[in-house]
This record gives C-alpha cells, structure tokens and sequence, in this order.
C-alpha cells in the first residue's frame, strides 16, 4: 500500500498520481512551501490531477504564451491527456498558473485568459470550488458540504426540508475574498456584539 511522504527536500513538487514506490515522497522545502495553498497544490498533484492549464480544453480559455517563457521550463505547459471530470475550466484553481510564471522577464505574461484578458489567474488561498468537486468526483465520495465563496447565497441541512439523517456530518467552509477580510480588531468588535445579543 501507498503513501505519502512529506519531505524538506530542494523545492515545492510531486509526482502525479501514484507512484511505484510505497513511499510518494511531496517536497515542502521550509520555509518556502510551508504555505496553506502551495500544499494543497501539491496534494492535489499526489491525488492525480495536473496543473488546469494544462487540460486537453485549456486553448478554449487561455493563450500560453510561448515565446515569453523561459528556456527550459516550456514542459510545464504541455497540455495533458486529463480526466476533467465533466467540470469547467477553472480560472481560480489553487492548480492554475498565475499570469507570470516562469517567464524570462518581468512583465511578459506566459498565460493570458479568454476570452476576457483581465481575469484573475491562480491563487493560493486554498481549494477552490471547483478543485473540491473534482476531488470528490474522482474518489467518488459521497459530497455532504462544500467551500463557498460569493458574496451571497445560502446552504442546506441534508435532506432539507425533511429530517436530517442520523449520522451525517457536513462540512462547510466559507471563505472571503481578500477584499472583504475583516481586521483582528474588527473580529473581536463583532465577536463582542454577537455575545451582548
């Protein structure tokens, strides 16, 4: 049986999918890597997905820009046979490149989106919606919660209106965007007025 070996090693990698070796060795080197994103980039790598650019439908979606990559890392943006699991392209994966990676000069984008070339490329907050519902897709586990990140919307009980079901356990996380993230004062400000209610 397999498993997964976090190592100090020179670099943020992992191999795609299982490997041979009982040991599949992910490298987080300290203190660079030791970032809530990069991991789960890495995860995500372990569990078998590749990098969203890279995805047999990418050109629908993005323009890699070739000539502005530097020598030597042009294998990183090789599309992939993928399975992409009947999902969209995901623009916000924590799997997708930023704008700038790997280029030969500041400034000279390596990717740009379409068909709007001012959309946001990668993050490193964590999962996004859409790498949650791949992974859960992928290992076929049953989904009970998910991540969300809009600005409005609403989530049920299971089975909601009925009775929730003995046993179940949802998780769901919500997460802010950068722009709305409160400040610590803030918190306790709110976490105060919540207690005097």
């Amino acid at each position: 049986m397999t498993y997964l070996q976090f190592i100090d090693g020179i670099g943020c990698w992992s191999y795609v999918g299982a490997g041979k070796q009982k040991a599949q060795e992910i490298s987080l080197q300290k203190p660079h890597c030791m970032d809530v994103g990069i991991i789960q980039h890495q995860l995500m790598h372990a569990l078998g997905f590749y990098h969203e650019s890279s995805r047999t439908d990418r050109d629908d979606h993005v323009e890699v820009k070739m000539e502005n990559i530097e020598k030597g890392s042009e294998n990183n943006f090789k599309v992939k046979e993928s399975n992409n699991l009947v999902t969209t392209y995901d623009y916000n994966s924590v799997l997708h490149f930023g704008r700038y990676v790997f280029s030969k000069s500041p400034g000279l984008p390596t990717i740009v989106p379409k068909p709007d070339p001012n959309v946001y490329l990668g993050q490193l907050m964590g999962f996004s919606e859409t790498d949650i519902l791949k992974i859960n897709k992928l290992y076929q586990c049953k989904i009970c919660g998910n991540l969300l990140t809009e600005n409005y919307g609403y989530f049920t009980s299971p089975n909601f209106p009925n009775f929730y079901p003995d046993y179940a356990n949802c998780k769901w996380m919500i997460r802010a965007p950068w722009h709305h993230k409160a400040c610590g004062n803030c918190i306790r400000n709110i976490n105060k007025n919540l207690k005097m209610k």
